[in-house]
């Protein structure tokens, strides 16, 4: 395929790479951003691979935080991997701590999942995406872009840009019928599931925060981001109807009546006066502007 090259801030990031593992490509995209460098290699739509300058992302790291080691064992184990930079980090440390080959597997995946979701954090750089696979692939490990895109919004992506690309999205969203069956891949925590019961039908952001509000909004903002990033949930078009306007009456200044008699016909020239009939007696209207 030819090189394709664009920047992270064109589009919100998962629509990007929602579009790349949906068109099932293979190959890397490499992001650069501040001397520091992201990739993530696909097959066929799935994510193989992934690397990432972060410490955080660093193998020791993240078999601690996810419970593979003890932090007693993370001095000897740095100290392993810095005098084998050749070998693979993962054998490394399957090799010291005698890891099972499922747990080996589990370790990968959980190490590419992380990596590749870390490129959320990036707020600015410029990407390329070609056909070449530079990084080391290992049979088994395919890990889901749905579930990339969800843990990289849900971690990593800044309030301001999720609010932001948010807004890009669309307002009211609904979930694609034939969609259901592939939310497991998303890795959905189970308190989503009033977020999903509320997409079947269409609901917008105001309308979750009112009817849950037990709910974190960024937690379903994050649902809904992963969701349309992946085409899984559609932007509905919401007609709203112009508000009543309520028109403000302006009352009738209220006048002064009083019967007719001698005395008030003899100053009825200096009056501007209505003559009206009422109850077989004559009555005059009194202008309240015009002194009498």
């Amino acid at each position: 395929m030819e090189e394709v090259r664009g920047s992270v801030t064109d589009r919100s990031w998962g629509l990007t790479l929602g579009a790349i593992a949906l068109r099932r490509h293979t190959g890397q995209l490499t992001i650069d951003s501040d001397n520091k460098r992201y990739c993530i290699a696909f097959d066929d739509g799935a994510i193989v691979a992934a690397t990432s300058p972060m410490a955080a992302d660093a193998i020791a790291r993240v078999a601690l935080t996810n419970h593979f080691i003890t932090s007693t064992q993370v001095p000897d184990l740095t100290r392993r991997l810095a005098q084998a930079p050749d070998r693979d980090e993962v054998d490394v440390l399957a090799e010291a701590v005698r890891f099972s080959p499922s747990q080996v597997l589990k370790l990968r995946h959980r190490l590419v999942a992380q990596r590749a979701a870390r490129t959320f954090s990036v707020e600015r750089g410029d990407f390329v995406l070609d056909g070449r696979i530079t990084l080391p692939v290992f049979p088994e490990v395919l890990v889901d872009h749905r579930h990339a895109i969800y843990l990289g919004v849900r971690t990593n992506l800044s309030e301001q840009r999720l609010l932001d690309d948010l807004r890009q999205l669309g307002t009211h969203f609904m979930l694609r019928p034939e969609a259901i069956d592939e939310l497991p891949r998303f890795g959905f925590e189970p308190n989503a599931q009033p977020v999903l019961d509320a997409l079947q039908t269409g609901t917008s952001l105001p309308e979750l925060e009112a009817a849950h509000r037990e709910l974190d909004p960024r937690f379903a903002q994050a649902i809904i981001y992963a969701l349309v990033s992946c085409s899984a949930c559609v932007v509905q078009s919401r007609i709203t109807p112009a508000p009543l306007v309520q028109r403000n009456v302006t009352p009738r200044r209220v006048t002064s009546v009083r019967p007719l008699n001698s005395k008030s016909s003899e100053r009825m020239s200096a009056l501007t006066s209505i003559k009206v009939l009422r109850n077989g007696r004559d009555w005059i209207v009194r202008n309240p502007l015009k002194k009498a």
